[in-house]
């Protein structure tokens, strides 16, 4: 062996052994018996404590069977962890005794305690939830519960709940007579920041028909392409968006809603056309691989998401909560904390573009509408703190929501540095659009920020699976695979896109009839 090292002429590291990491031995020789006289020989295993591999498997033949002995490196392995991979070791064995023909790729590694891990206490989620509302008669409720109650501010602006609801049915009843909205019709908004945005959206809720946000500044040839897609029926703008939209009044109505005349139209609620299970948005991705794709979100999945999401996050902090909402409307981010604001009594802050940008302004922001809650991403966030964003005595902020992007662990620990009040959270939250906004959460404190940044667990009714590469089976605790995500969250597909629905949505490994989604 130290010959053939030699010859190698490999990298050295002298913390570890040369060439391999793991070792397997096998000891099927017949013992001699040793006898000098009346003084007989037996071999006794020795305890070095010493590990000269990453993981030595020995195994010797005894009258009784194969025995086995794992050797392990404890810089590396943790006992349970070597616990479990003597576990699977027997499945294994046992798989293969059951069915020598089976191909490898096939045989079952997990015991069955671990598979109730995985399959069960791990996604031991249900939360019931109401299956039968849409979105807009949610805010409805919401809106008679608490007329008066302020509901929306931008900048010098502010609606309460009967405001809002007001001008939003009007708005709701000019869209389905104008142009005839039944179930699954889109209606395009192309909007800057203000209270127009969240009259909009509620009023193509209630009109009967799902939203579509377009960026202001999105290429017009990609505008284009999602309006054809879509088959939308109008496209709503306001002043400062107008002159771009109306470039695509060829193909389809452009309306500006600052400027529409809606006083005399209803300001009852206009009777439901829809139900729960008829879409309420579309969100387009991104089109990294080709044409953007429009993912379709249903009513119901929505519901699923901010009932779970009240429980688990709302309901940590009590009263009416002052919430800033710093996303973009064309990305479902925007969702959570906008209809999770107004179907709560809260009051949302829709951050003026300027403010969200700049460290001393959302500061300033924060301390003086007394925020509770904001959203962002983990980019945004270090623009804020490594720009002068800490703690003063005036924010009284109790709970940061990030999504979008993985959150770095150094990023953690310097918020709370510049924040070192230690009462307030951080929400790590992770999902894909195709299973409406996110799909699993993590809570942290400052006492948190020392370890490993995480996704978390899943949110109520959402399952998540680690499953082996071909989907075949789960794969161990520990070990990594493609994270597959079922449960109510899940959206209808991609519009216009039945194969890459089909590539994306599989058929559930493990619930008959139900589908997951492959991230």
């Amino acid at each position: 062996f130290d010959r053939l090292v030699e010859d190698l002429d490999l990298p050295r590291d002298l913390s570890r052994s040369a060439v391999f990491d793991v070792l397997l031995v096998l000891q099927n020789n017949e013992q001699s018996e040793l006898r000098f006289g009346d003084v007989a020989l037996s071999v006794e295993g020795a305890a070095t404590g010493i590990s000269k591999f990453d993981l030595t498997f020995s195994f010797s033949e005894t009258g009784e069977g194969l025995l086995i002995a794992l050797t392990y490196n404890t810089d590396l392995f943790k006992a349970d962890r070597i616990g479990r991979l003597a576990e699977h070791l027997q499945t294994l064995l046992d798989s293969v005794l059951h069915d020598p023909t089976t191909s490898i790729k096939c045989l079952d590694l997990l015991p069955d305690a671990e598979k109730q891990q995985l399959l069960h206490d791990f996604n031991d989620t249900c939360l019931e939830v109401p299956e039968d509302k849409t979105l807009a008669q949610l805010f409805d409720l919401q809106a008679y519960k608490t007329p008066d109650q302020i509901a929306l501010v931008f900048g010098n602006k502010q609606l309460t709940y009967r405001e809002l609801n007001e001008r939003s049915n009007q708005l709701a009843h000019h869209l389905r007579a104008a142009y005839a909205i039944q179930p699954d019709d889109i209606i395009a908004l192309q909007l800057e920041r203000s209270e127009w945005m969240g009259i909009s959206i509620l009023a193509v809720l209630k009109s009967g028909a799902a939203y579509l946000p377009i960026a202001p500044d999105m290429p017009q040839a990609r505008v284009l392409y999602m309006l054809q897609d879509a088959r939308a029926k109008a496209l709503l703008t306001d002043d400062a968006t107008l002159k771009t939209a109306q470039l695509f009044e060829n193909q389809v109505p452009v309306v500006c809603v600052e400027t529409l005349d809606i006083s005399g139209q209803l300001i009852s609620d206009p009777q439901p056309i829809n139900d729960s299970r008829d879409l309420a948005y579309i969100i387009y991705t991104s089109g990294s691989t080709g044409q953007p794709k429009g993912v379709m979100v249903e009513h119901f999945s929505v519901v699923n998401f901010l009932t779970g999401f009240k429980k688990q996050v709302f309901d940590l902090h009590e009263g009416v909560l002052r919430t800033a909402l710093t996303a973009s409307y064309t990305f479902d981010g925007s969702v959570r904390l906008m209809l999770g604001s107004l179907f709560n009594g809260y009051r949302l802050h829709v951050v003026p573009e300027a403010v969200k940008l700049s460290a001393e302004a959302i500061q300033q922001y924060l301390a003086q509408h007394e925020i509770d809650l904001i959203d962002g991403t983990p980019t945004l966030l270090a623009l804020w703190l490594n720009n002068g964003l800490r703690q003063t005595e005036e924010i009284v902020l109790k709970n940061i929501l990030l999504s979008g992007e993985a959150l770095p662990q150094a990023l953690l620990q310097k918020f709370y540095t510049n924040f070192p009040q230690n009462n307030i959270r951080i929400t790590n939250l992770y999902g894909p659009t195709e299973t409406t906004m996110v799909a699993t959460h993590r809570i942290i404190s400052s006492a948190d920020a020392a370890l490993p940044s995480t996704v978390g667990k899943p949110l109520p009714n959402y399952e998540i699976y680690i499953l082996h590469p071909e989907l075949r089976h789960l794969q161990p605790i520990g070990i990594a695979g493609e994270l597959c995500i079922g449960g109510k969250g899940l959206t209808r597909g991609y519009l216009n896109n039945p194969e890459l629905t089909a590539e994306k949505f599989v058929s559930h490994l493990f619930k008959t009839g139900e589908l997951m989604y492959r991230t």
